[in-house]
């Protein structure tokens, strides 16, 4: 049965990579039957006839939930940071060594 880490390590650690692939010839069988379950409106029989095989990994609603589970956790970690300025407008050089681009010149409205 395949299950996706529904929780995030973020930014403790990084999560780790799906991969996910196409039907093979080793599981062309799996897919048939699957799409005979489907075609026939046995959906939830499909679903556990797919999450029995060990050989495929589906993409389901477990697989999505992981996804924005992990955006999110980028998502809160990125609010933590601050933003950094390195760029400066004006006649005079800066004097916060900072920043790293000087644009001379006043900006016009």
């Amino acid at each position: 049965m395949s299950s996706y880490n529904s929780t995030s390590a973020y930014p403790q650690a990084v999560d780790d990579i799906m991969f996910i692939s196409d039907v093979s010839l080793d599981t062309i069988g799996i897919s048939r039957q699957h799409n005979n379950l489907t075609n026939n409106g046995s959906y939830a029989k499909a679903h556990e006839y797919l999450n029995s095989r060990s050989a495929v990994t589906p993409v389901d609603a477990g697989f999505f939930n992981m996804l924005e589970n992990r955006i999110y956790q980028t998502q809160l970690f990125v609010k933590t940071l601050t933003k950094t300025v390195i760029s400066f407008h004006g006649d005079s050089q800066p004097d916060n060594p900072a920043i790293s681009i000087w644009i001379s010149g006043s900006i016009s409205e």
